[in-house]
């Protein structure tokens, strides 16, 4: 257990990482996605599930736009899915 917004993953290293409807509650997404860059293996998979929508949470146009911004600065390698196509 370690609190994502303070964690340094300097040195750990995990074939996979799971973020299921937490990532609302860090301080800095850009902070999280560097360390785990590094800590993954060279073939180690990232999932992410945040739900967006009417019936939940609908996020606001200019925080849409952030988010998106934030997927476009990560590494291609972070943004394949399990059949290894590139997401957009």
């Amino acid at each position: 257990k370690a609190d994502l917004n303070l964690h340094d993953f300097a040195g750990e290293s995990y074939d996979l990482c799971i973020a299921m409807h937490c990532l609302h509650h860090l301080i800095s997404l850009e902070r999280l996605f560097n360390g785990l860059a590094g800590a993954l293996h060279g073939n180690g998979c990232l999932i992410c599930e945040e739900y967006t929508g009417p019936r939940f949470v609908e996020f606001s146009t200019p925080i849409k736009k952030h988010a998106l911004t934030l997927f476009k600065a990560l590494p291609q390698s972070l943004k394949r899915d399990r059949g290894g196509r590139l997401m957009k």
